[in-house]
């Protein structure tokens, strides 16, 4: 059964007014996709006879910024809260895991005193490289049963959560902050500034 998900009637989602960066109301759809169920919402065969939510899929371009954006914004405690997409599961992220990892220790001179953090560390695809070598990490990841996979199998320290809040007075010297695929997760577009950033 396919039921049409709107926020007046399910509140799943949220229709988005202006430009996520810029805040211009200059919004023009490029691209509609019609209405789509979410991604990884996969169905058991003891789920198909119950209402599937679809939610509109529909890709706008701000003239002002060039950004291209969702029109629509589910909830991340929706999208999160059972992810099945394990990183590791990919042999080519892995290598290019590792590569980066390599990279990173070789160019910013890391050492066991340096942290990195990785924002959306997934399964600790990634961090486990930089551990293996004796550096400091911790992984922030949404998905709990996704956080716990990484600490399990990977033994990165992971802080599940779907909201950072920087404390102003706590002063936490970081060597490096990677975040793959984050970016377009976000609801709003951040102002950043190198000079707010202590790393």
């Amino acid at each position: 059964m396919i039921e049409e998900a709107t926020n007046k009637d399910t509140g799943l989602m949220s229709k988005v007014g202006s430009c996520r960066s810029c805040g211009s109301s200059d919004l023009r759809v490029v691209l509609s996709l019609g209405c789509t169920p979410l991604a990884n919402a996969l169905l058991s065969a003891s789920q198909l006879d119950e209402p599937e939510d679809f939610l509109p899929l529909d890709l706008s371009f701000c003239p002002s910024c060039s950004l291209l954006q969702l029109l629509d914004t589910v909830p991340p405690e929706r999208l999160f809260r059972h992810y099945l997409y394990f990183s590791s599961f990919s042999d080519t992220v892995l290598r290019q895991a590792e590569q980066i990892a390599s990279h990173m220790i070789q160019s910013r001179q890391l050492a066991g005193e340096s942290l990195v953090v990785e924002i959306g560390s997934n399964d600790g695809y990634l961090l486990q490289y930089y551990r293996k070598r004796g550096i400091r990490v911790l992984g922030i990841e949404p998905a709990v049963n996704v956080a716990r996979v990484a600490e399990a199998e990977h033994g990165v320290r992971t802080l599940s959560t779907m909201k950072i809040r920087v404390m102003p007075r706590a002063t936490i010297r970081l060597s490096s902050v990677a975040a793959a695929g984050t970016f377009c997760f976000l609801t709003t577009m951040p102002c950043w500034s190198p000079t707010r950033l202590n790393v």
